[in-house]
Formats: structure tokens, C-alpha cells, sequence
């Protein structure tokens, strides 16, 4: 017996990227280079799709002004990249068609840490290094205004960052275990008890 744990929203993703490849669109994903849902995305669009991951992409693509685009996100990219790499490409572009494949879950991860950042003075990003998920939520809390730091541990936590801090905040990417997590609090508590 064969059971398949794939995401939904990855699903839904790879079946959107094929039928964008199916309808002839030029399928643009706006995403991480080399990142293996990327990679799989891509394959799913008769390994014809293009990847975007900032404005700079948009300016090297050299199809006619009339080229039907079917833009589409990794689902751990920001709600306000995607919509900014839309709005660049609808500019160039007469046909785009999107499809926010955004996964829903992330998106109110990165709103309650973005929220969060901008009430504390320190914020710690738990997860791995390679997750796309936990990088997104490091520069989301960073460009909030909070310090931010991102460590896989509770033994990566520097105590000289929590110098002069009194309020400290701390979320985690979606796949950092809850044992990972309470460790890092449990630190914290032990430091400013």
C-alpha cells in the first residue's frame, strides 16, 4: 500500500503549474532557485517553467509583450514578494493569469511574527538553516523593525543578545519540532528567569 503525504498546498501547486504548462502559458514561479518544492514545481510544468525570486528576474525575461503568463509561488514565499513580482510582471505582461498558492497556514505564521516582532526588542527564529519557511520568517521579523536572530538550538542562543532586552519574541518555522522550541524558552526562562 502506497500512501502519499504530500502537502495539499504543494498539490494544489504542482496541479496549477501543469495546467498553466497545459493552457501554453509561459509558467513563471516566483521562489526559491534551487529549493527542491521549486525544483519539483518546475518539473511539474514540463520543466518549462522560469523562476522569479526578486524584480531583477523580470528585466532578463525577453518574451513578446503579448506572451500568456501563469505565475504561481512557492508556498512558504511572503503574500507582499508575490504580489509585488505579479504587479511587475502584469506591468511587462498583457495575459498574466496567478494563482497565490501560498500556503494559508504559513501566511498566518509570518502575519502573528511580523505582529509580534513589532512589539518586542529581540525575536528569535527557531528552525533549519536550509528551511525556506524559517529563512522567510527571519526576514520578515527582521524587516519589522526587531532584531532577529535564527538558530536551530537552544545551544546556538548568544546571552550577550539579550543584553538590554526586555522583551524578547520567538516563533519558529513550520517543521522545527516542539521539543526544539521548549528548549530555546526554557533557556530564555533560566537567563531572565
Amino acid at each position: 500500500e502506497i500512501i502519499d503525504t504530500t502537502c495539499h498546498w504543494v498539490k494544489k501547486a504542482q496541479s496549477i503549474a501543469k495546467a498553466f504548462a497545459d493552457e501554453g502559458r509561459q509558467v513563471i514561479l516566483v521562489g526559491d532557485k534551487g529549493h527542491a518544492e521549486v525544483k519539483g514545481l518546475i518539473g511539474w510544468s514540463g520543466n518549462k517553467g522560469i523562476v522569479i525570486d526578486s524584480a531583477s528576474d523580470i528585466e532578463k525575461l525577453n518574451f513578446p509583450a503579448n506572451e500568456k503568463i501563469g505565475v504561481l509561488a512557492q508556498t512558504t514565499q511572503s503574500e507582499s514578494h508575490f504580489k509585488a513580482i505579479v504587479s511587475d510582471l502584469k506591468n511587462k505582461y498583457s495575459d498574466v493569469k496567478q494563482n497565490d498558492t501560498i500556503c494559508k497556514a504559513t501566511l498566518m505564521r509570518q502575519d502573528a511574527a511580523v505582529e509580534l516582532a513589532g512589539q518586542v526588542d529581540l525575536m528569535l527564529v527557531i528552525g533549519d538553516k536550509m528551511s525556506a519557511n524559517t529563512k522567510r520568517l527571519t526576514e520578515l521579523c527582521s524587516k519589522a523593525g526587531a532584531k532577529t536572530y535564527q538558530i536551530q538550538a537552544a545551544g546556538e542562543l548568544d546571552l550577550n543578545w539579550l543584553a538590554g532586552k526586555s522583551k524578547i519574541g520567538v516563533t519558529a518555522g513550520a517543521s522545527t519540532p516542539d521539543w526544539v522550541i521548549d528548549e530555546v524558552i526554557k533557556k530564555l526562562k533560566q537567563v531572565n528567569g
